[in-house]
């Protein structure tokens, strides 16, 4: 896979684009949460691809989302997101990155499910990916205090239905 190169993918303030637009990687650098090495490993591997996400009107970029573990025969991938301040965890912007990226999952790359690992303790982030339609579904067995959730695409399309996209 690699990094995402095609058309921005909105969803109300923001939208998940390729890296490559201006200040990104000075933004990952820059960031208050460890960003890991998901950038690098979208260079080398074929299970990975990444997306910057950005304030679409200013196309200024806030954080990155990442679908990895990408498994095309099953239509299985995990996703991997942050925000890299503080200001932009606390105005919604997470919750629209995580929707157009479950968007693109489900509409453009034809994944069937999509499965998430989050610390129990964080709350807000649970919160954000219970809004979105995940659901906790078990925890993982090398680390309990991780919770795992996941989210089909039909549960996603019945929320599309039923207007609580």
């Amino acid at each position: 896979m690699a990094h995402y190169e095609g058309e921005p993918v909105h969803r109300g303030p923001v939208c998940i684009c390729g890296p490559s637009l201006p200040g990104f990687e000075e933004a990952r650098d820059a960031a208050d949460v460890d960003t890991s090495d998901w950038y690098e490993r979208a260079a080398v591997t074929d299970d990975v691809l990444y997306f910057a996400v950005a304030v679409a009107e200013t196309q200024g970029p806030i954080g990155e989302v990442i679908l990895h573990d990408l498994e095309p025969g099953s239509g299985k991938a995990c996703v991997h997101a942050h925000l890299f301040q503080a200001e932009s965890r606390s105005s919604g912007h997470g919750e629209h990155a995580l929707k157009a990226i479950i968007e693109y999952a489900f509409k453009h790359a034809k994944l069937k499910e999509l499965t998430l690992v989050v610390k129990e303790g964080n709350f807000p982030a649970r919160r954000c990916y219970a809004k979105c339609g995940f659901q906790q579904v078990d925890r993982d067995d090398d680390d309990r205090s991780q919770v795992i959730m996941c989210m089909t695409r039909d549960q996603w399309r019945r929320m599309v239905d039923e207007e609580e996209w």
